[in-house]
């Protein structure tokens, strides 16, 4: 026969609990009657989690205390952060999950045989997991987390002192690792970026500003354009990157991984700001953050835009609006200026309410469609000749953000930003085509 001593836990309150219950070899169950009535609804933790203000979470089996400062705007102006075992961001959707699973009802009373149990042999003398709550009214919530059911659905557990049991998801939730609460994000806000600047350490001229204008992103240094759908790609991985490696020591070196990549990365939420929200330097694939004492190594790929030039994320496209976008539309050509404007009856002359023919509205629509998806084919150089019209694409009909092109007799087209290219749609002979055919009074 085995001795008691020689017992886990967990065996031991498996055969406490076939005793109690009178079952011989058979599976621990309880019968509904012997359940203590609970409301589904009721909570897990009975305070707000609104006031909290900080967690303990003891793991007596490592032998491990994670500590999670909530606090306030002002005492925490960062945010909720890891203070034990050692100082870090926190991951936002680890605290989420674990708020969601303290206001969560995964846990019920516990059967009435556990009366008689010794609290050793429910496993929770010492408990795996000890969880304190500390709110800012000075509450204190506490739970201890148990031997699991031999069934594998659910550990006991002591609410307050008061035994209970909680499913086994919500336990294993409420029990991560210290390592699974750090914030493993490269960009600790991306939805909130707008302005992003990029010095490598060597070669400056592969250096870049990109700015983000409404829903598009734009590179605006050290040329200016709309990013290709590739570049905005690879942006999209670069602020959702993830560490691959999280080191536990200020000393600690990651392994090697990649190629090197040396630089400085400034990303700001508002545009042009002086004093950039986060500020990273990268030695290989670790991002040297000032505001971290731990370094984390990140994925190359996540860091590809990193390794591109300006010219390689420009798109080919002229404009940045889409032509279905575009609402008015004016002509500077051959010494007069002509202005067109579209509503629910089509386009008509800006300076009357005359309408077009319905060939001039289809050469219209279709003539901005294509000049909207026009591409570069070749870039050119700054024609010496004067330009022989230019062409105000716009949102609206005060013309407000709108865009410039110029064109020239030869086929260069030029745009506000310098940018002088030849491109795959003839934009003067069709302007010229209008002009003459469909925009005469």
């Amino acid at each position: 026969m085995v001795e008691a001593e020689t017992l886990t836990p967990g065996q031991k309150f498996l055969l406490a609990a076939l005793l109690l219950a009178g079952v011989g070899g058979g599976l621990f169950l309880v019968d509904e009657g012997q359940l203590e009535p609970m409301a589904p609804s009721k909570a897990l933790c009975p305070y707000p989690l609104e006031s909290l203000d900080e967690i303990e979470i003891h793991n007596s089996v490592t032998e491990t205390q994670i500590r999670i400062a909530i606090g306030s705007s002002s005492d925490e102006p960062n945010g909720p952060m890891l203070r034990e075992p050692l100082v870090d961001y926190l991951e936002p959707f680890i605290l989420s999950d674990f708020q969601s699973v303290m206001s969560g009802n995964d846990w019920s009373a516990a059967p009435s045989t556990w009366s008689a149990m010794l609290s050793k042999d429910l496993g929770l003398a010492p408990a795996a997991t000890s969880i304190r709550l500390h709110f800012r009214g000075g509450e204190v919530f506490n739970l201890r987390l148990g031997a699991r059911d031999p069934a594998g659905d659910w550990v006991a557990a002591e609410r307050d002192s008061v035994r209970v049991k909680v499913g086994l998801n919500a336990a294993s939730r409420l029990a991560r690792n210290s390592q699974e609460w750090r914030d493993k994000r490269l960009v600790r806000r991306p939805e909130a970026v707008r302005y992003l600047r990029w010095a490598p350490s060597e070669d400056e001229g592969r250096g870049f500003c990109l700015k983000k204008v409404g829903a598009t992103w734009e590179i605006i240094e050290p040329v200016r354009g709309v990013l290709s759908t590739s570049a905005v790609g690879m942006l999209n991985r670069l602020l959702g990157a993830r560490a691959d490696f999280l080191p536990t020591d200020a000393l600690q070196e990651p392994p090697a991984a990649g190629p090197s990549l040396g630089g400085i990365l400034e990303i700001s939420r508002e545009m042009n700001s002086a004093a950039p929200s986060q500020r990273v330097e990268f030695l290989g694939g670790v991002a040297i953050d000032r505001d971290r004492t731990f370094h984390p190594r990140f994925p190359m790929p996540s860091l590809r835009l990193l390794f591109m030039g300006p010219e390689e994320l420009r798109s080919s496209r002229l404009v940045r609006m889409a032509g279905q976008e575009v609402l008015a539309v004016r002509f500077e050509a051959s010494g007069q200026t002509r202005t067109f404007s579209k509503n629910a009856r089509g386009w008509r002359r800006h300076d009357d309410e005359t309408s077009f023919s319905e060939e001039g509205h289809a050469f219209l629509d279709t003539w901005i469609r294509r000049v909207a998806a026009a591409r570069e084919t070749e870039q050119a150089a700054k024609p010496t000749l004067e330009p022989a019209g230019l062409v105000f694409l716009a949102k609206s009909a005060s013309f407000k953000h709108a865009e410039v092109l110029t064109w020239w007799s030869n086929g260069v087209v030029g745009t506000e930003s310098g940018r002088y290219s030849f491109v795959d749609f003839n934009i003067a002979s069709t302007a010229a085509d209008f002009l003459a055919t469909h925009a005469r009074r």
